[in-house]
């Protein structure tokens, strides 16, 4: 296991800025330990902060914030052949970060955290010393994201029951998921291989599934019904999917009030004329079309669309909106860390 360096740490933190008081951008450098996640095995967050505490930050106590979310994502791709993956991730209002990561033993990448489960809310202050420090967990809070091999995963929730596989394999949870993918895994294949090797644990009693695409245009929706690994594939002669918070595997009766099938349904009704094939701009046009927007009516607090972005598989770049203002649109490549291009 690499040795813990102040140097890396205190880089990682330091490399950390603000575009807009919203979005945020990091050149992460300190090692996270994806070979010790992954060797011992991470059940749940809790698990996955005292691993992280233990590694990442030297012994020094590390606190995170799981959160519940609802989200949309979609496959196309632009009428020139490139493939991309947009997604909306709707949660509680707060800041997002853009996180570049290049392991020594992994693939570079670029996806995007909400800052809340690093105990970073909204401030009207820039960013903190002291609140940095949270940010170390930035490479464990990522949503979505793309590597160097065109690979994107987007996580969305669904309202089924918690996955908690129990068999003889080793435990992993969400977001070490998410991590491990888009360090190790160029392909769909590869992706579905290296989650089948572990027993997913769902974090924070939700149920998630996982929206795939490669460079070559192949894309699944991997689902977990009644704690087994299902995969779905583009409808026959179709080359695109979308999905919003039920189980497509499954439907019908695993949402409770029929939540996200208002938000499918017109997503699949702009989609579907168009045969998956839409430019950039339609494509934020729909996410935008399907944004959520209101108050929380037990907590009271904003929810809205936290970024929506098109992750494009050929160009290895990003485009983002951040807090559903897409008035402002920045974008990213993998190999421009900290950077708009």
């Amino acid at each position: 296991m690499e040795e813990f360096s102040r140097k890396k740490l205190k880089s990682s933190m330091a490399s950390v800025k603000s575009l807009d008081g919203r979005t945020y951008l990091m050149n992460y450098q300190n090692p996270y330990y994806l070979d010790y996640m992954l060797e011992k095995g991470v059940k749940n967050t809790a698990d996955l902060l005292f691993k992280a505490s233990k590694t990442i930050t030297g012994g020094f106590p590390i606190l995170g914030i799981p959160g519940r979310f609802a989200c949309s994502s979609f496959n196309a791709k632009t009428p020139d052949g490139k493939h991309f993956l947009a997604r909306n991730f709707d949660y509680k209002d707060s800041p997002c970060m853009v996180v570049w990561c290049n392991p020594e033993n992994g693939y570079k990448s670029v996806g995007i955290a909400d800052m809340l489960f690093m105990t970073y809310g909204f401030k009207r202050t820039p960013i903190k010393y002291k609140d940095r420090f949270f940010t170390l967990m930035a490479p464990y809070t990522v949503m979505d994201g793309i590597n160097e091999k065109g690979l994107v995963i987007a996580v969305l929730e669904q309202k089924g029951k918690a996955t908690n596989q129990s068999t003889s394999r080793t435990d992993i949870t969400t977001t070490v998921a998410i991590r491990a993918i888009l360090d190790r895994c160029a392909t769909v294949d590869e992706a579905i291989a290296l989650l089948d090797e572990y027993d997913m644990h769902d974090a924070v009693f939700c149920n998630y599934h996982y929206h795939i695409l490669d460079a070559n245009g192949g894309n699944v929706i991997v689902e977990y019904v009644n704690n087994k690994m299902s995969i779905v594939l583009p409808e026959e002669g179709k080359d695109y999917q979308y999905t919003t918070n039920f189980l497509k595997s499954a439907p019908g009766g695993d949402v409770k009030g029929n939540f996200g099938y208002s938000r499918y349904y017109q997503i699949r009704d702009n989609i579907e004329p168009k045969k998956g094939v839409m430019t950039v701009d339609e494509a934020m046009s729909l996410l935008e079309h399907v944004k959520l927007e209101y108050r929380h009516h037990l907590l009271k607090h904003r929810v809205t669309s936290l970024w929506s972005v098109v992750y494009n598989v050929d160009d290895l770049t990003l485009e983002l909106v951040a807090g559903a203002d897409f008035s402002k649109r920045y974008k990213f490549s993998i190999d421009s860390p900290a950077t708009c291009i």
